[in-house]
């Protein structure tokens, strides 16, 4: 799976084309060029905020011939919470798949920033209204018949969440490789236990430390 650009919105204000960064239409064309004699291949765009947005991206990728290969699949992540709100739309406007981006997902709905020191402590991926976000989107996405993964760190962080993600019906989770047998390990004891149970996390407003401060 190929990753564009973040901040893909600064591809429709041609005064940032100067920009020494990529571009999204120079990455589309990297893509493209780079996926000629794949036959499966998926782009996922980053940060992705409107379904206008989305439409633009889309447009772009289907001029640089990437959606000729009838194996392509165009992705997105869902880090800002209007793609919740608007996951039907953003599937109607041709969303083949979305991948939860736990990290930034954590902060936008949490109002926190993990990278000040003094609001790291309440970066919680594991509170009660990311388990929420998480099952809605999973649950979104199986109605919508489009795949469903899971990037970040929780997965890692809080292993068992993997058993709860599992039983929800995620279809991937990304992670580092040397933790790839962790994770599949988890994954294989989800598959032959009972659902567990669903509050990983104290509803109160103290939420536990980021497990991965120092």
């Amino acid at each position: 799976m190929a990753r564009a650009i973040s901040h893909v919105g600064a591809a429709r204000h041609p005064q940032l084309s100067t920009n020494p960064g990529l571009s999204l239409r120079s990455s589309c064309w990297h893509c493209g060029s780079s996926a000629v004699g794949y036959d499966q291949v998926q782009l996922l765009l980053p940060f992705v905020r409107t379904v206008e947005e989305f439409v633009f991206c889309r447009q772009m990728v289907e001029r640089a011939g990437l959606t000729e290969n009838p194996h392509f699949q165009l992705w997105i992540m869902a880090e800002v919470p209007s793609v919740l709100m608007l996951l039907p739309e953003y599937v109607a406007a041709g969303v083949q798949g979305i991948a939860i981006g736990s990290n930034d997902l954590t902060q936008l709905m949490l109002g926190v920033d993990r990278e000040h020191s003094d609001m790291a402590i309440a970066f919680a991926p594991h509170h009660p209204a990311m388990l929420r976000t998480y099952r809605q989107l999973i649950m979104g996405a199986q109605q919508a018949g489009i795949p469903c993964t899971l990037c970040g760190y929780v997965a890692t962080q809080y292993p068992e969440m993997i058993e709860v993600l599992v039983h929800w019906g995620i279809t991937a989770i990304s992670v580092s490789p040397h933790e790839v047998e962790q994770v599949q390990n988890a994954i294989a004891r989800a598959r032959s236990t009972p659902l567990p149970g669903l509050p990983l996390a104290s509803p109160s407003h103290s939420f536990p430390p980021d497990r991965s401060a120092p």
